[in-house]
């Protein structure tokens, strides 16, 4: 029921403030015969929160479905200018709803039924939405009844799109081809300067997506707070397309965000990625790097540059596939980094002491130091029964283009020096 005090209720029949039982009686006949559009009134005259029972054909107990009287409700309360919350309850939805005003629907349980489309949608596209404070409901895709994602193909839980200065807290979502996709749509619409607080994100099988319409949209300068990201151990390991978090190729890029205190943990070591980042200029502060049977493994994309994985636990397990030319960086927890595989050195090696432990010896790639700081250094110590060779990708080596040789249990440092020519100094 709305929740009013029992002065905001004279005239209706039967109460008088000097009979408090009868009162009490009486209040309760009231609201119970009163209709949807009487109780938005009341609400919306004293500021009052309208709950979504209020309404005709919502269905707390999951057996009729009711997708279409939620939306009612939403619109309601928005027009009337009034906040929705839920009681606990379980709600039957076969179609999407579309939140675009303050509410709190975290007592509610969403069964969504669907095998397309997105079950809750966070905004009011093409139009943007500011300023609201929403908390979205605990949401669970029904369709998905065996391992694999095909039979939720093109789903979403809740697709937050155009959003500015928006606070959104989000319950579990769990088994959807996608959990939750921050979006931005249309020329100015994008989201953009929002507080996002994470709760259990579980068994999508991308868990996380952030993109754009790819045309003129745009998503940048969000703080994440939290958030449990798994999934199932049933679903396989390495299950092609399954990421924590998916952050996209766009034409505007994708930048500014920052997640805090995540936790991308994998039951199963079921994702392929733990990140896969287009983007440039995001940072993944103190999270949680947590796999069994494998270990968490990040992709850099062609083109991302200065994104930033600082610390964090079992940051040091963190296994990186570098596509093209990035210059991205891991802070470890240590100044030591076990090479297990011959590679072409990064940011993520820079200022570490490099362990160089792979069969064969091999040859290690220096990068270009075009875009280093002058001092930039790369130390490695050679632990294998065999000499490893470093060769350079552009610049000359100690002002010549052969590769220096490290003998078994020797080591050196290299020192990316810009002027007066680009160049590694070996010392």
């Amino acid at each position: 029921m709305a929740w009013v005090k029992i002065d905001e209720l004279r005239g209706a029949p039967g109460v008088n403030s000097t009979d408090a039982a009868g009162d009490d009686a009486a209040i309760a006949a009231f609201v119970g015969q009163t209709s949807s559009a009487t109780v938005i009134s009341i609400a919306k005259k004293f500021g009052k929160a309208v709950n979504l029972e209020n309404f005709p054909g919502v269905d707390p107990t999951a057996v009729t479905e009711c997708a279409t009287a939620i939306q009612a409700a939403l619109d309601a309360a928005s027009a009337a200018g009034v906040p929705l919350v839920s009681r606990i309850g379980q709600y039957k939805l076969a179609t999407g709803v579309i939140i675009r005003d303050h509410a709190d629907l975290s007592r509610a349980v969403f069964n969504y039924t669907g095998t397309s489309g997105v079950a809750v949608t966070v905004g009011n596209a093409p139009s943007s939405i500011s300023r609201k404070v929403i908390w979205t409901p605990y949401l669970i895709a029904l369709a998905k009844t065996v391992t694999g994602w095909g039979q939720v193909a093109g789903t979403v839980g809740v697709k937050v799109i155009n959003t500015s200065d928006c606070e959104v807290h989000f319950g579990t979502v769990r088994n959807f081809e996608t959990g939750i996709q921050f979006y931005g749509q249309g020329v100015g619409g994008g989201v953009t300067y929002c507080r996002f607080f994470l709760g259990t994100i579980l068994n999508n099988k991308r868990l996380l997506h952030i993109t754009t319409d790819n045309v003129s949209g745009y998503a940048n300068q969000n703080i994440v707070f939290g958030g449990s990201f798994n999934f199932d151990a049933a679903e396989g390991a390495a299950v092609s397309g399954t990421r924590h978090v998916l952050i996209d190729n766009m034409l505007q890029a994708i930048d500014g965000w920052t997640f805090y205190g995540s936790s991308f943990e994998d039951s199963g070591a079921v994702a392929e990625f733990t990140i896969e980042c287009y983007g440039n200029n995001n940072l993944f502060d103190a999270c949680r790097f947590e796999t069994y049977g494998g270990v968490p493994k990040v992709k850099w994309n062609a083109g991302s540059h200065d994104n930033h994985i600082r610390g964090g636990v079992n940051v040091d397990a963190i296994v990186e596939t570098i596509v093209g030319a990035t210059a991205n960086k891991i802070t470890r927890s240590t100044g030591l980094k076990v090479l297990t595989a011959v590679k072409t050195f990064n940011n993520t090696d820079e200022g570490k002491q490099l362990i160089s432990n792979v069969a064969g010896g091999g040859s290690y790639v220096l990068p270009s130091v075009a875009v280093r700081s002058p001092g930039t250094m790369i130390k490695i110590k050679n632990i294998n029964s065999t000499t490893i060779s470093i060769a350079t990708a552009v610049d000359q080596l100690d002002g010549s283009v052969s590769a220096q040789t490290i003998p078994q249990w020797g080591s050196k440092t290299f020192i990316a020096q810009q002027l007066p020519s680009a160049m590694w100094i070996s010392v």
